[in-house]
C-alpha cells in the first residue's frame, strides 16, 4: 500500500476512536441512553434551536418568496444610495410605480424591501403617499 492509502485509513481510525469515546461520554452523562434529537415542530422559528434536520427544513420553508412585477432590470441598483439616481433611472422607477395597480402597491414595496434595493427618495415618498391615501 502506498502511504495516500495507509493515511486515509489512519485518519477514519482516529475519527472512529473519537466517534466512539464521545458516543460513550453522552450515554454516560445521560443515564446509559443516548438522547433523541428534537426535531422542530412545524411553523417552528428554530431560533436557539437543536439544530436538527427538520430545523434546517423549517428555516428553507421561510425563507421569503419573491415576487417580480416585471421590474427585474431594477435589481441593478442594489448598491445605491435612494439619492444618487439619475432622471432616467428616477423615470424607470416612476414608470414601474405607476404601471402597477393599487392592490399591487403593497406586495412591490415588500418585494424592493427583500430584494434590498433603495428606492429613490422621491419614489418612496410617491409611494407612502399612494398607500397612505388606500388606508
Amino acid at each position: 500500500m502506498d502511504w495516500i492509502s495507509i493515511s486515509v485509513i489512519a485518519v477514519l481510525a482516529v475519527v472512529v476512536v473519537f466517534s466512539t469515546k464521545r458516543l460513550r461520554k453522552i450515554r454516560e452523562d445521560n443515564g446509559g441512553t443516548v438522547p433523541e434529537i428534537k426535531e422542530c415542530a412545524p411553523g417552528h422559528s428554530c431560533s436557539g434551536c437543536c439544530g436538527g434536520t427538520s430545523c434546517f427544513n423549517a428555516k428553507d420553508k421561510e425563507r421569503p418568496h419573491l415576487v417580480y412585477f416585471e421590474d427585474q432590470e431594477l435589481d441593478r441598483f442594489r448598491r445605491r444610495s435612494g439619492e444618487d439616481y439619475t432622471e432616467e433611472e428616477l423615470a424607470e422607477w416612476s414608470e414601474v410605480l405607476h404601471t402597477l395597480n393599487p392592490d399591487e402597491l403593497a406586495p412591490w414595496k415588500r418585494s424592493i424591501s427583500l430584494r434590498r434595493l433603495p428606492v429613490p427618495v422621491q419614489i418612496q415618498k410617491e409611494l407612502e403617499q399612494r398607500l397612505a391615501a388606500q388606508a
